[in-house]
């Protein structure tokens, strides 16, 4: 057994819906964060990658196995193996936890985990092959909606499980609102001071983020989800594109080619529950996590929760007594945008770079999951 560091990680900024990358495919957007990471990078040398492990949701139409496309299209040998996890919103991190474990096992020394997403070039598809449909219009499923959005057993969309959370944890309108707001202001502060000048690979654009919030405006919004709902879109995360990796290898690797890593992954866990309140899976897998490293949550300096909806985060915060000073200090997905299959590799590779630019040693990040799933997962910043 060995330990697993991450060398690197960076992201792509992230496009809003039908934005900047509305005619870009999403494995061109994980080619150019592959990309961007290795050229930064210069002891990593491709031939010595052996794998690629890719978080995506949205691969209808895509063509086969959108992971081996981003590894060959990306430079990497062909003898490099390369497959796709899709575990909704927890993908990325899926795929992070994946690359860990074979590093830890011993199966590699170094390899590429991420995930990606175009939200707005999402497929619309329909059923003709078993010709059922004789006489009369064909109805197109929309993909985005179906299998991102929606839930698979009730139907409902994920807005009525924050709304379900909402109700059961005493949530209310502005709570979610301020909480809201709040990350609205540390994304814009983040940008601002080039927080996330680390983590971004370079670019022509930026990040695009909604400059005009305010607390009056996000009150003025109506639910959106049900009857005197609480859920708006001014407080729950966006449509987006974009695509995040994280290069991971093993001790013997790093002090074989003399790298210093980023950080180091100490733990991760699962957690599954009731669907209709998916959001709230953080709060047993950062438990479940906890009681294995024999820590509690003051250990962590910096604490990552994907910001699916406000109400979730808060019922998670609540539930965790986490310092709202160590939340998600560069903002979140309310602000920044969730692209669905990225965000997991996201929030670590945010993460990993707020702990060094703070000079902090521990974090924890974690994800809700569509249907009823959380993952969480411990870094050292070195």
């Amino acid at each position: 057994m060995t330990n697993t560091y991450i060398i690197d990680c960076a992201r792509t900024p992230i496009g809003a819906y039908l934005g900047q990358y509305k005619k870009i495919e999403s494995v061109d957007l994980g080619i150019s964060c592959v990309t961007g990471l290795l050229d930064r990078n210069p002891k990593l040398q491709k031939k010595e990658i052996e794998g690629l492990v890719l978080g995506q949701v949205l691969t209808s139409g895509l063509g086969m196995n959108t992971a081996r496309q981003v590894a060959l299209g990306s430079g990497m040998q062909q003898s490099s193996f390369s497959y796709v996890v899709n575990q909704v919103c927890g993908s990325g991190m899926r795929a992070a936890i994946d690359g860990s474990l074979k590093i830890f096992s011993g199966e590699s020394d170094l390899l590429l985990v991420g995930g990606q997403e175009s939200m707005s070039r999402a497929r619309h598809a329909y059923l003709t092959r078993t010709g059922e449909n004789k006489l009369g219009n064909n109805v197109f499923i929309d993909t985005l909606v179906n299998d991102g959005l929606t839930d698979a057993f009730s139907k409902e969309h994920m807005g009525i499980t924050a709304e379900n959370v909402s109700q059961k944890y005493s949530v209310t309108r502005q709570e979610q609102d301020h909480y809201s707001y709040k990350s609205y202001v540390k994304t814009y502060k983040a940008l601002k001071n080039k927080y996330f000048k680390n983590e971004l690979i370079k670019s022509d654009v930026k990040d695009q983020v909604r400059t005009d919030t305010t607390l009056v405006k996000l009150g003025q919004l109506k639910a959106v989800f049900k009857n005197k709902g609480t859920v708006t879109a001014g407080n729950a995360s966006s449509l987006n594109d974009g695509a995040s990796f994280l290069a991971l290898a093993s001790e013997s690797y790093i002090k074989t080619n003399k790298i210093k890593p980023l950080a180091k992954v100490l733990a991760w866990s699962s957690s599954a529950g009731n669907p209709d309140y998916m959001g709230i899976t953080p709060i047993t897998a950062i438990e479940k996590l906890m009681k294995k490293m024999s820590i509690n949550i003051g250990f962590f300096d910096l604490v990552e929760i994907n910001e699916a909806f406000a109400a979730t985060s808060i019922a998670v915060q609540r539930s965790l007594k986490i310092d709202p000073n160590k939340l998600n200090i560069a903002g979140g997905a309310i602000a920044l945008g969730h692209p669905i299959g990225c965000s997991g590799t996201r929030i670590i590779t945010t993460l990993a770079h707020q702990l060094k630019r703070t000079k902090q040693k521990f974090g924890v990040a974690s994800m809700c999951i569509g249907g009823g799933q959380g993952l969480a997962m411990a870094i050292e910043r070195l």
